[in-house]
Formats: structure tokens, C-alpha cells, sequence
């Protein structure tokens, strides 16, 4: 049996997207196929390209019941909302910047439970990496006694991200000059 472990990521937050064209809408701007999400807690690993293809914004992409939410770097979130907003147009969608609703945290081992409202999800971009779960801010102290997780620190989660090969934007390439094959997309 695996030790479950647990890291709040105060580096990253989230974004949300809600409407009925919410699905079409982001289909439509991001690399990743959306509508291929098809129950909450399902997730992908997309991005934002600018018109010669580069990243500009690299995020989560996670169904919930309501839309789905955008998990981003932190510094992110705001630029991200509103660049999503210069292409809402007509579309039928909400975009709100939720820092400080969701707290983003990285668990590994054996996951017993988590509270109700939680969403987690597998890192799509490696098993290595465990689960993501988004925790409205309130109860993050319940889904951590609820997990029985040890706490670990966000810069051991970076350093096993690191061993694992797997880069992350603003971090390990710039964003705004990177293509995605040269940063692992693929």
C-alpha cells in the first residue's frame, strides 16, 4: 500500500467557463477536444495558441456539471479570463476568474475519499504525477483529514513533475515563444 500524500499548489488557479455554449466555445480555441469530456472529473491538457501557433496560456481543462474549469498558473488566470472574454462574442458563456474559490492541490497513493464538491482528476499528462483535485477554498482542511494524506511540500511535487520529464509553462519554456511539440504536448 502507497502512502497518500498531498500538496497544495498556491502557484496555480482556476478559471470558469459556464453556459450553454461553453463546450463550443472552448472546442473552438483550444487544442484539445472538450466536447470529448464527457462526465465531471473527466480532464485534458490543452492550451491557448497564438496565430503563428505558439503558447500562449497552458491549462487543465476540466468538466464539471455547471461548464468546466481552466486550471492555470496562478499569475495566469486574469490574462487567461480575459482573452477568453475578447472571444466570447455573441457565444453564451460566463468566464470568472475563481481564484480564491477553487485551491488547487496534487495527491498521490491510495486515495480512500475526498468531500463532495471535489473535483480530481488523473494529471493527463502522466500517471507519475497522480491526481489533481480542485477543492472549493472552505474545505480544503476537510479534504485533506478526508484523504488521510500526509501533507508534502508544492516544491517536492515540482521536483517529482521535474523527474517525471514533465515541463511547465512560464517555468520551463517561455510562454508566447514555444511551440506546443517543444514543450511535451504531443
Amino acid at each position: 500500500m502507497t502512502e497518500t500524500r498531498i500538496a497544495l499548489l498556491p502557484d496555480r488557479g482556476v478559471v470558469s467557463v459556464t453556459g450553454e455554449d461553453a463546450e463550443h466555445f472552448l472546442d473552438n480555441l483550444v487544442t484539445n477536444d472538450v466536447s470529448a469530456l464527457k462526465q465531471p472529473g473527466d480532464a485534458t491538457h490543452a492550451a491557448l495558441l497564438t496565430p503563428q501557433g505558439k503558447i500562449l496560456f497552458e491549462f487543465f481543462v476540466v468538466r464539471t456539471g455547471a461548464g468546466y474549469l481552466l486550471e492555470t498558473a496562478l499569475t495566469q488566470t486574469a490574462p487567461l479570463a480575459k482573452r477568453l472574454g475578447m472571444y466570447k462574442l455573441r457565444a453564451k458563456v460566463e468566464i470568472k476568474d475563481a481564484v480564491g474559490e477553487v485551491v488547487v492541490a496534487a495527491l498521490q497513493g491510495d486515495v480512500r475519499a475526498r468531500p463532495g464538491n471535489a473535483i480530481a482528476f488523473v494529471d493527463p499528462r502522466t500517471d507519475k504525477l497522480g491526481d489533481r483535485v480542485l477543492i472549493p477554498a472552505p474545505l480544503v482542511g476537510e479534504a485533506i483529514s478526508l484523504t488521510g494524506a500526509r501533507r508534502m511540500t508544492p516544491e517536492t511535487y515540482h521536483a517529482m513533475r521535474i523527474a517525471a520529464g514533465v515541463p511547465e509553462a512560464g517555468v520551463d519554456y517561455p510562454l508566447g515563444d514555444t511551440f506546443p511539440h517543444d514543450a511535451d504536448f504531443d
